[in-house]
């Protein structure tokens, strides 16, 4: 018979006998060497192609198999019962081309923060604020206060990260994935005054990626998510607790234009009992828009609207944000730069001691950001140096500030 081919290796019925043949004495390589050959240059051939798919699922090359049933199924020629064949192949041929993957992210920096003592991420992470009840609550500014241990000047701080993170495609051929991640954060602030800014967070997220059309310009996708974290700062002997699911639709107004629509909800608690006033839920909405530069730039604006509800009314409380960055690559180094504007109004502000302000005052904050950001990749170590400033307006007096951080992190990814 393989004299035969070779004297008439285009007779589509003498190659298709020799390739069976080979198949029953399982040299499947030759089998498919027998078959390829006879593509070449020919359209059509579906039962050929349906050979070849089943020939590569036992080669255990399911993706070449993945193609050759879309190739049978796209014929609209084929006999019922062959396209019957073609589909049940095709969903097993997917199946075994889901891959997942783990990847792991380790990550240690620094920084050095102009007035750490009044830095917002105080207000949220400890509910009761340690630093202001241990000194005397009647002095108004604590960027002011000259207190043994306790200064303005935060020193260096040290910072650590580590992600560990799954993905995997639920059928190899829709770019439906899930997703999971783990990660860990710690912050030491190196000053026995500021006990209370060393914080850990601990963070779970699991996600779905779900295409709802990928050809032509415009794709979109759906991505829901469940996320958990807990932060805990040892100062104060307290933790918080925020659970939260979300929703994002991402697609894009033009090619290069990503477009990100995003609603979360979440509920936070916290450890004591006296804080159980602080406990509530949380909201918010965000919209992205984005440009890809021809470059390799990218530009990006977003807008952000949050509310809080808790029962204690200086806990419930309404923002908005508003963020443009942009990135670029040069020589090698990875520059960017943000600017951003945010308002947030609390219901209501209890005086704690500090000024005589009446307890039903609407506390009302303003905050200015900018940021730099250098970045440069190593022998597969990012290097990142950036420099944040923010300067806070509020209608109370304790609560206005100025900080300038500088910050410098090293990160490896394994895959």
């Amino acid at each position: 018979m393989f004299r035969d081919v070779l004297q008439k290796p285009g007779e589509v019925d003498l190659n298709l006998a020799f390739a069976r043949r080979a198949i029953e004495l399982e040299d499947f390589e030759a089998a498919v060497a027998t078959l390829e050959r006879l593509l070449i240059g020919r359209s059509g051939l579906p039962l050929i192609r349906l050979e070849l798919g089943m020939l590569y699922l036992r080669l255990e090359a399911p993706e070449l198999a993945e193609a050759y049933f879309l190739q049978v199924l796209d014929d609209k020629t084929i006999a019922a019962d062959v396209r019957a064949r073609a589909e049940i192949l095709l969903v097993s041929t997917r199946e075994a081309n889901a891959r997942g993957s783990f990847a792991m992210s380790l990550s240690l920096g620094m920084k050095h923060q102009s007035n750490a003592v009044t830095k917002p991420e105080l207000e949220d992470v400890i509910a009761q604020n340690t630093l202001r009840r241990e000194i005397r609550p009647s002095w108004p500014n604590l960027s002011e206060l000259d207190y043994p241990g306790l200064t303005p000047d935060s020193d260096v701080s040290q910072n650590g990260s580590l992600s560990i993170s799954y993905s995997r495609e639920l059928d190899g051929l829709t770019d439906r994935r899930f997703n999971a991640s783990l990660n860990h954060y710690g912050s030491l602030q190196g000053s026995e005054g500021l006990k209370a800014l060393d914080i850990s967070v601990t963070s779970l997220r699991l996600g779905f990626d779900l295409p709802l059309s990928r050809g032509g310009r415009t794709p979109l996708s759906l991505n829901p998510y469940f996320s958990a974290n807990v932060l805990n700062t040892d100062a104060v002997d307290n933790y918080a607790v925020t659970m939260a699911g979300g929703m994002s639709v991402n697609g894009y107004l033009g090619q290069r234009n990503p477009l990100a629509l995003a609603f979360e909800y979440g509920e936070k608690t916290h450890e004591e009992a006296r804080d159980a006033d602080k406990d509530g839920a949380r909201y918010n909405v965000s919209l992205s828009l984005g440009h890809i530069h021809s470059s390799g730039g990218y530009s990006s604006v977003s807008l952000k609207l949050d509310r809080a509800e808790a029962d204690n009314d200086y806990e419930a409380a309404t923002g908005g944000a508003l963020n443009l960055s942009h990135s670029t690559s040069l020589w090698g180094f990875r520059l960017g730069g943000s600017l951003g504007y945010r308002e947030n109004e609390r219901d209501g502000v209890q005086s704690g001691g500090f000024a005589p302000i009446p307890q039903d005052i609407i506390r009302h904050d303003k905050d200015a950001t900018a940021g730099l950001s250098l970045g440069r990749s190593i022998f597969g170590v990012g290097i990142d140096l950036s420099l944040n400033y923010t300067h806070r307006e509020s209608n109370i007096p304790e609560a206005q500030y100025e900080d300038l951080t500088g910050s410098l992190n090293f990160s490896r990814s394994f895959q």
